[in-house]
Order: structure tokens, then sequence, then C-alpha cells
């Protein structure tokens, strides 16, 4: 087996990481004869171990102290890698139901499928098996899953009879929303209850405010297996200033008369993700006649394109020798507005552009004839080319990372990662990412102009 993964090693994107990693593993497990078979009898496994090794430190560290699962994980000639948030959420409820409540059990068990599934995914990732799209699907759906079963939990720790005649739904906004999930993504939630009684009722806004309270705390509380999910409950109502969970009545009041325009934005990726299902139909309906009951003025669209812009100022801290590909000049999020703003200005009229996700909407808006084909092709080429730079970035800490240093050296193993196999890798990675953000400038300012023009 060793001259066929030293072979491994020494052609993976990162060698020197991949043999220290693989070093620590087969120390730690002692050299297991059954691991070491497992490896020798499957190039593939192999392969995908030493380029995970290669790759995310993070995912690595997780084998090495559960080296356990890598037999399972990793199955390409039989069922596809990735799973259904209903197959996942009924895997996981049998897992907690285990645990009988004992909340520190629950706090480990969903640490640790989240974890499982997170490397599985990964090496599926780097394996070839999932393309980019089946990723985030696959995330995207573990984050569901995990998400309803720390609804499901949180209510039994605030009582279920307490809480029989409360209806509770969590709404998914930004890349969970959209589908669009990616390693190390935070979950932008909002909470909304309907209570028994007519008008404000104290006594159900406080339960579903300890429900909310609960979930968040299931899934972002520190244990020593770190965390599920960091949640981002900011752009609920009123934002900070606002109470966590919002009533029913008071969700659809505030969406018809004060939300603001980067709301009705936002809500473009909205998504009901747990909840009964009169009260999600109610929820999306709302939702769906605020985002799309009109159109756009030219005003309104210069004032998303200055929020962009502001962006830019503000988060992209953008300097020599270091480019934002998330919210800098060109990057990932000015495609996210211009598709964001078309389907504000046209969604009423035009059902049929009302996606969730950023590709997916621009797709619609070619097919209707609202954004050139060849605009529209570019756009989703070059967003996908972002997001899985932006994966790849992340896939090492599971955590965001956004800024790339224009370091052609330091870039080589990502440039490799990313399929870049020249002489020079970082220099070509680098290169491209260079014209991929002033082709998507330059198609960005175009879409707004024209929008303010018609």
């Amino acid at each position: 087996m060793a001259p066929a993964l030293l072979q491994a090693t020494a052609t993976s994107a990162d060698p020197d990481a991949a043999l220290d990693r693989m070093v620590d593993f087969l120390v730690r497990t002692g050299a297991h004869t059954s691991y070491l078979a497992l490896l020798s009898g499957s190039p593939a496994t192999m392969s995908i171990l030493v380029s995970l090794f290669a790759t995310s430190p993070f995912l690595a560290a997780h084998v090495v102290g559960h080296p356990e699962i890598i037999d399972s994980l990793v199955r390409f000639d039989q069922a596809p890698v990735a799973r259904e948030a209903a197959q996942l959420r009924a895997e996981l409820e049998a897992e907690l139901e285990e645990a009988g409540g004992d909340e520190e059990e629950v706090l480990a068990v969903l640490r640790r499928f989240r974890t499982i599934e997170l490397i599985r995914i990964g090496m599926a990732d780097l394996g070839g098996v999932l393309d980019e799209q089946a990723v985030q699907e696959a995330l995207t759906a573990l984050a569901d899953a995990c998400l309803a079963a720390a609804v499901g939990q949180a209510r039994r720790q605030v009582g279920e009879e307490a809480t029989r005649a409360l209806e509770f739904a969590v709404i998914a906004l930004g890349k969970q929303g959209a589908g669009e999930m990616t390693y190390g993504s935070d979950l932008d939630l909002l909470f909304v209850y309907r209570g028994p009684r007519k008008g404000f009722d104290a006594e159900a806004h406080g339960l579903a405010t300890r429900w909310a309270q609960k979930t968040i705390n299931l899934l972002q509380a520190r244990t020593r297996d770190g965390i599920v999910y960091k949640i981002d409950a900011r752009l609920r109502p009123s934002g900070r200033s606002g109470p966590l969970v919002t009533s029913l009545a008071r969700f659809c009041t505030y969406h018809r008369r004060e939300a603001a325009l980067w709301e009705r934005q936002a809500h473009t990726r909205a998504r009901v993700v747990v909840g009964p299902s009169e009260l999600a139909r109610t929820i999306e309906q709302t939702i769906a006649e605020f985002v799309y009951g009109r159109g756009l003025s030219a005003a309104e669209v210069r004032e998303i394109d200055e929020m962009r812009r502001r962006m830019e100022r503000e988060l992209a801290n953008e300097r020599p020798g270091v480019i934002n590909i998330k919210t800098g000049r060109g990057g990932i999020v000015d495609i996210e507005f211009a598709a964001q703003m078309l389907q504000l200005k046209y969604g009423h009229r035009h059902p049929e552009v009302r996606c969730r996700g950023t590709a997916r909407a621009l797709t619609a808006l070619r097919e209707a004839g609202l954004l050139a084909r060849q605009v529209a092709d570019r756009l989703i080429d070059h967003y996908r080319f972002l997001r899985r730079v932006e994966a790849r970035m992340r896939l090492e800490r599971d955590r965001p990372v956004e800024e790339l240093a224009a370091d052609v050296q330091a870039l080589a193993p990502l440039a490799r990662r990313l399929g870049f196999d020249g002489d020079d890798p970082g220099a070509e990675l680098l290169e491209k990412c260079h014209r991929v953000r002033e082709e998507v400038r330059a198609a960005y300012e175009e879409i707004f102009r024209s929008a303010v023009d018609v």
C-alpha cells in the first residue's frame, strides 16, 4: 500500500499537509489492519481520503478522531451519496430518541450527526461524485434536518403539553432558504407563531420565545464537539430592536405596511422549513404578496444599487494584494443583487421568475426574455465559478472565508484543488478571478442602468 499512498500524497493539492495528516491518522489508529485493508483495497477511497487531508484541516481532524466512519461513507458504485432531507430527519430523530431527552446527549447527537454527514458530503465533493449544485442541495438538506430536529427537541424542553395549542414555524432566509448552502454557512432564521387567542397573547408569545431560544441554543451552544450552526436572527421584523418571535398577525401586518425595500429583497429567498402546513401556506402567501405584489420604481432600483455599493465600501475590505470574492467589486453579491433586483422588478407580472436560488433565477429570467441570453449565461457561469472558489476556501475551516490574497505561491494549493494544473496554477486562478470580476461588474452596471432607463 505504501507506494500507492505516497504517490497519491505527492500528487495531491498540498502534499505536505496531506502527508502530515495521513501520518497522524495512521498513528492515532495504530495502523489498524481493517483501515489499512480498506485503503489498500479501494484506490478511490484512498485518493479521496488523501484529497480530504490535503484540503480541509477541519474535516481531517474529524476523520482522524472518528476513523470508523470511513468504511461507511464512501460507496461510489452503490446508492447516491446525496440524501433527501426527509431521510436525514428520520435518521436523526431515531438517534435523538435514544438520547431520551438528556440535554447533554441531545447536544452531542446533533453535533456528531452533522459532522459525519458533512464529512460524507465533503468526501463525495472531493471525489467528484457530487457536482456543485448537488453539494449545495445536500448541505441545505442537512441544515433543514438539523433545524427540524432542534425545533422538535426544543419543544420537548419547553413542554409538549404547554405548547399543544401553539403553532410554531421557522423561516429560512439567505443560502439555506435558497437551497444554496455552502460549507460554514450560517442559518438566517425568522420565528413565527400563532396562538389560540385573538389579539396579543402574552402566554403564547412567552412560550414561542422560549421555544425559539432553546432551538437556537441546541444549534449554537459551543461544546467540546463545537456547534451545529451559527444562527443569525437579525433579519426579523424591526431587526435587533424587535422581539425574537413574531405572531402571525404581526408578521402579516408588518410586511404589508412597514417593511423596507431591503426586506423585500431578502425575502426573495425566504422558505418555511419547519411548521404546520396550514401556517406555512399562510406565511408563504404573505411573503409572496409582499415580495411580488408590485414592481420597482427607478428610485427603488437606484436604492438597491446604493445598498450594494455600501456593502462593497463597508464590508469587502479590499486592499492592495487582497480581493474579496463575495462582497468585493464584481463578486458573488453583484450577481445576487442583479438577479434579485430583476425578480422584484418583473416578478409581479412573471410568476415564473420567482425562484429562490440565484442560478435558477437567472435561468428563469433568461427564459422569460427579461435578461439577454448571453448575459445570463455568463453570469451563471461566473456565479458557479465564484461559489466553487468560495466553497473550496470554506471547506478548509468550515467557516466563512471570502478574502483571496494575491500571492500566487500561497494560492497554488487552492488553485490545484480547483483544477488548475498548469505550470503556475496560482497565477492562473488569480488571472481568472480578475477577469471574472471585471465581467461581472460590467454586466451588473449594465443591468442596473437598463432597469432605471426602462
